[in-house]
């Protein structure tokens, strides 16, 4: 399993916009915010009480992340003219509010 995990963290970033425009706070009316942040080059996200480091994923202007301890998920960014204004995660649309 650890191999697999290892897969991802050695893997291109596959996005169209430099690491810092996809930080900011991205919105749902029902579930709230999810907050991206780079520290060190690395990305960490929160969600409530949530909290995940992300790596790259398959395809263009996607991440992985781990909110579910037991496997992880993917965050697929809606783009606007090279610009995230939006993230999908788990079918839930939220719209980058700053």
């Amino acid at each position: 399993m650890q191999t697999k995990e290892n897969n991802y963290t050695t893997s291109p970033w596959l996005l169209s916009a430099d690491k810092l425009q996809y930080t900011g706070t991205y919105h749902h009316a029902l579930a709230g915010n999810i907050d991206i942040v780079v520290s060190n080059k690395q990305f960490f996200l929160q969600w409530g009480n949530l909290h995940s480091s992300a790596t790259p994923f398959r395809e263009k202007d996607q991440m992985r992340v781990k909110f579910r301890p037991t496997s992880g998920q993917y965050i697929q960014f809606e783009m606007f003219e090279n610009k995230p204004t939006g993230l999908i995660y788990d079918g839930l649309t939220f719209v980058k509010t700053k």
